[in-house]
């Protein structure tokens, strides 16, 4: 069975209910986690998922709320797989790490300050370089169309995956941009920046106004809003509220934990 998991559902600044926007997808004997907030090795854990099995890592671009905790999760993956391990088991698969190179420079030069390269017997780690304009690349069993988006003067690319019947479209953090829609079609499954609900623009990001105002156009999808603001409960109770009454079991706010089973 494949799932989508929202290891957190926040923008930048974490909330008590919402930590920085993370998913984790599963599909036959592929995970893969997509960009790395604070509590990603926690999430993991929640999910009984073996360190071990964490091979593949896209990273959407630069900015510290989506590689921030990626030094500390792969320090936790060595501790448990290696230092930590029995004698002659210690993990020696390799961990890849997707991300254009701006990212790329950025992680590196974060595991240098730490010195994480330089931890005995440390497995070993394979950086991929994503071009800045989008291409397609097989991660395990995900065949990934990646492709850029606008956020600001960052370069950030979002994704594509066919899961089961169903394709998954993810935007990264991006204001609107046809590289997000053109892809869809009826049936798949859309994760979107929503980084406001209560204003009409959010430089480099969607908001729900501009999402609402999409949706005549758009095909018949499931759509997740993600990078959530930090609301207080009654706004949000109310907006989810909103969103039954109207859309149905059409749109969702990502909650941090939540896991959708594809099929």
């Amino acid at each position: 069975m494949s799932s989508l998991s929202f290891y957190g559902s926040g923008y930048s600044v974490t909330s008590a209910i919402r930590h920085n926007t993370s998913l984790f997808l599963q599909k036959d004997g592929t995970n893969l986690l997509i960009d790395c907030n604070g509590i990603c090795g926690q999430q993991l854990a929640r999910q009984h998922i073996d360190l071990n099995s964490i091979k593949h890592i896209y990273l959407t671009h630069e900015h510290i709320d989506h590689i921030g905790a990626l030094a500390n999760l792969i320090h936790q993956m060595w501790v448990r797989t290696c230092l930590y391990c029995e004698k002659g088991n210690e993990r020696t698969d390799r961990l890849n790490i997707y991300a254009n190179k701006d990212t790329i420079k950025c992680v590196k030069a974060m595991f240098d300050s730490v010195y994480l390269f330089d931890q005995p017997g440390m497995f070993p780690i394979l950086f991929h370089e994503l071009k800045g304009d989008g291409g397609v690349i097989q991660i395990g069993d995900f065949n990934i169309d990646y492709f850029p988006v606008s956020h600001n003067d960052t370069p950030c690319l979002g994704l594509a995956t066919q899961i089961d019947s169903k394709q998954l479209v993810y935007s990264a953090d991006s204001s609107p941009i046809d590289n997000i829609y053109s892809r869809l079609k009826d049936g798949d499954i859309l994760v979107h920046d929503c980084n406001r609900i209560d204003e009409p623009l959010s430089g480099g990001h969607t908001t729900w106004d501009q999402l609402r105002d999409m949706l005549p156009s758009l095909p018949d999808i499931t759509l997740y809003l993600v990078h959530l603001p930090d609301t207080p409960s009654v706004q949000e109770e109310a907006f989810k509220a909103y969103l039954k009454a109207n859309f149905g079991e059409k749109i969702f706010m990502g909650e941090d934990g939540l896991k959708v089973q594809i099929t």
